[in-house]
């Protein structure tokens, strides 16, 4: 399968947003018990294209621990998914070349070079 990153967005800290990724079956189908963990904040999302016809949001942290994902049918999917679990904390899209061949490691390596969200803010109120 050949996976290609197409995306990737910024997303600033936060305390206040309910939505966060867990991992573990839900308390529904454990007798009522939640038994799963919350994953960490994430700091990074792409969007991959799969190749067959799936595209996958992926969340992880700048130093690159995995915060979860979502399968979409469309890249549209995708992008509203994040929309809404995000919404302003966004930091817009960062469309990548068709022809890019990079890793998440070298995209992460990248933001961390160019600093995150709440340092591009500050420059901006300057």
């Amino acid at each position: 399968m050949n996976v290609k990153i197409l995306m990737y967005a910024m997303i600033a800290p936060s305390s206040t947003c309910e939505i966060r990724q867990k991992v573990g079956l839900p308390p529904q189908l454990t007798d009522g018990i939640d038994t799963r963990s919350t994953l960490p904040w994430p700091r990074v999302i792409t969007i991959s294209d799969h190749g067959d016809g799936e595209f996958f949001l992926f969340r992880w942290t700048i130093d690159g621990e995995f915060c979860g994902d979502t399968g979409h049918r469309t890249l549209g999917d995708a992008q509203h998914q994040a929309d809404f679990e995000y919404g302003e904390l966004l930091d817009g899209w960062h469309v990548l070349a068709a022809n890019n061949e990079l890793t998440i490691e070298q995209i992460l390596e990248f933001v961390q070079r160019e600093g995150g969200v709440e340092e591009r803010i500050d420059d901006e109120k300057t």
